[in-house]
Order: C-alpha cells, then structure tokens, then sequence
C-alpha cells in the first residue's frame, strides 16, 4: 500500500520503477565522504595543538563542540531518517509513519545541526583569528562578529522552538491540526534570513585576516600559502548560495522528501566548513612537503633566555611566532609570551654582538650543556 501526497494510507497505482527510486544512497555517499575527511581533519588539528605546538585552546574546544553537534544532531538523524524514514524516497510512495521520521530527523538537524553546530564553529573560527594578531580595531571587528552570531543563534533557537506549541507540531500532522503556530511564510523567511546571516559571517571570517596576513614580514610563498588557505572559506559561501536558492525555489515542493535539497546542502556547508577552517592549523605538518618549513623558533623578547639575552622572535598569544629578521612565519611552542618550559631543551638563545644594534655577529648556542656547541654563525662587518 502506497500514500496519498497528504501522508495518509491509500491505493494509488504507482510505477515499481519510481517507487523504488531512492535518493539516500547519493545523499550519503557525498556527505559522508565529507564527514570522515572533517573527522579526520579535526583529528589531525588536535594533534598539532596537543602535541606539536602544545597551544590547545578554547577555539579548539568549540570545534570538537561543532564536530559532536555535526555528527549527533546532522549525520544521525539522516542515517536514521534514510534508513527508517522517507529521507530520499518519493513522497507518494512512502506511509505516514515514514514522514513522521522525516520531519523529526528534520527539526532534530534545524536545531543540533543548522543553528548549533554552525554557530559554534562559527565561534572557533573567530578565536582562533584572534590569536594572528593584536591590533585593536582588528581585535574589535573580530568580537562584534562572534557576539553577531551569538545573537542570530539565540533567535534561530527561538524561531525553531517557538514555532508551534506543542512543539510535535513540526513533524505530526495531526498534531498541527490543533497546535497554535506562526504562518509558515514567516517561519521561511527567518530560515532565508539565518542562511543569509550564515553567508555573511563566512564572507567576514575570510576576508578580515587577509590585509593582516598579505603585510606580515614573511615569505612571499608562505603569505600566499596563508591568504589561499584562509579563502578556501568562499567554498562554504558558494554552497551557502546554492542553499538559499533552494530555500527560495523549493518551499511548497510535494515530493520534498526525495531530494531533501535544503537539508542536504546544509550538512554539505558544515562538513565543508569544518575542513577548511582546521585547514590553517595544519601547517606544521605540511610545512616541509610545500617547502613553507620555517627556522626554528627561539626564546620570545618578554622571556631572558638561558644567557639573559633577548630574542629577535615575537610570539603571539596563538602560538604563532614572527621571526622579525629573516621574515619567516612560522607556529611555535609558546604559552602567550613566556615559553613553557617543557619546550626549553629544543629551543636556541641568541647571543648578539655590536653595540646593541643589528649589526654585528651572532651565534645560537644550545641551552643544554655543553654551551659552547654552535649551531649557527653570521658575522656583519661593523664599521
């Protein structure tokens, strides 16, 4: 027995052909493909900040968040829906019960997955741009954008929760023949406008740091390398375009369970989203593939080295460390300004001649005994 295009049981002749024609496989293969590279990807920048550079911070912990909120609230609900439910069959062949599962794997990724994981990951992206730079205005800019997201993410909830009373509206037909709700058109323009909201921040995050990151006194090839992997953002913007178009081309469609674009393109934008933003933090173990290996990083100027003599490094609070001579970018073992001391034994201390200014000679040394091994040489004629 099939159903009548009002998910009610009835006997309508439907082809085998088109009965048996299933979007979920499709739907799965892409988004999960991108899921395990997020996972992936996510696990290879918690090694980095764990292990290689030893910053773990809150940015990194919303992006976990994200992650877990991705694969709860996104990647479960559809399996459960595809496999249960109507997800990626036609909806005049598929029972009541099935389009139940629909609209709760529905309402499930609206509010885990659309509006939670999103904004968090929003969020880590914003911490994490923090850390390249001090400047205020930069810093200013960077917080009015993590405080707008909040805001929008306290209304989508909204909208989403206060949107039918009893809340089993959203997904139970019989249900919303007596529950109180807002018209439908309003609900679908918050959606439009969160979608819209969504594309503006990504524009935002990949453009603010590109001035920042162009003017740094570093190698050309690694600012190029920096500015190419900071746009890779404009990826989830398009797929944010194509999901608004969607959304404004597709509401009303009867046979909405069959290609689910809406849905589909959301979990593409977030497994894609969370790739390219863990993308920056993998330069140490790209570094030496695309010759972007830089020199090792030495004691920062606020911390005497083992000689009492100050560095020509400037850390930042990320872990990132400017080499202000050779002009070389590069992630380093830092904890804000001072560095940990577990890093000491790899770390070199600069000892300069002259009479304080950069000409002269000087000579890394190794802080561990013995002292007088030198791992570097550069003599300046001074006049």
């Amino acid at each position: 027995m099939s159903a009548l295009p009002d998910g009610t049981p009835g006997s309508k002749t439907i082809d085998p052909e088109y009965a048996a024609e299933n979007n979920f496989p499709r739907m799965m293969a892409i988004n999960g493909t991108f899921h395990v590279l997020a996972v992936i990807l996510v696990g290879m920048r918690m090694y980095v900040r764990i292990f290689i550079v030893k910053a773990f911070g809150a940015d990194d912990a919303m992006m976990i968040a994200a992650l877990l909120f991705l694969f709860g609230g996104g990647m479960v609900p559809q399996i459960y829906a595809g496999i249960n439910g109507a997800l990626g069959r036609h909806y005049d062949v598929v029972s009541k019960e099935e389009m139940i599962v629909f609209g709760m794997m529905r309402f499930v990724q609206g509010v885990l997955m659309t509006v939670t994981s999103i904004c968090l990951l929003k969020f880590s992206i914003g911490l994490s741009l923090l850390r390249l730079n001090s400047n205020k205005w930069y810093r200013i800019a960077l917080w009015c954008l993590i405080i707008f997201v909040a805001c929008y993410m306290i209304e989508s909830w909204v909208s989403l929760l206060a949107f039918c009373d009893p809340v089993k509206a959203h997904w139970d037909r019989d249900a919303m023949k007596t529950a109180k709700c807002y018209p439908r058109e309003l609900a679908n323009t918050f959606a439009a406008m969160n979608t819209a909201f969504n594309i503006f921040t990504d524009v935002a995050f990949a453009t603010i740091p590109i001035p920042m990151l162009w003017a740094l006194h570093t190698k050309r090839r690694v600012r190029i390398y920096l500015i190419a992997i900071f746009n890779l953002g404009y990826i989830t913007v398009g797929i944010g375009i194509v999901k608004l178009v969607y959304q404004q081309t597709t509401r009303g469609d009867p046979d909405i369970s069959f290609n689910n674009w809406i849905q589909f393109y959301g979990l593409l934008q977030q497994n894609v989203g969370i790739v390219v933003a863990c993308a920056p933090i993998l330069k140490p173990l790209l570094a030496k593939a695309l010759k972007l290996q830089t020199s090792n990083a030495t004691a920062p100027s606020t911390q005497a080295g083992q000689y009492g003599i100050k560095s020509r490094t400037n850390p930042n609070a990320m872990g990132y460390a400017r080499d202000m001579d050779d002009g070389e970018f590069e992630m380093s073992r830092y904890r804000g300004d001072y560095i940990h001391p577990k890093d000491e034994r790899d770390l070199s201390t600069v000892v300069k001649g002259g009479s304080g200014s950069d000409e002269g000679s000087e000579i890394n040394i190794l802080p561990s005994y013995p002292h007088d091994k030198v791992l570097k040489q550069t003599e300046i004629s001074v006049v």
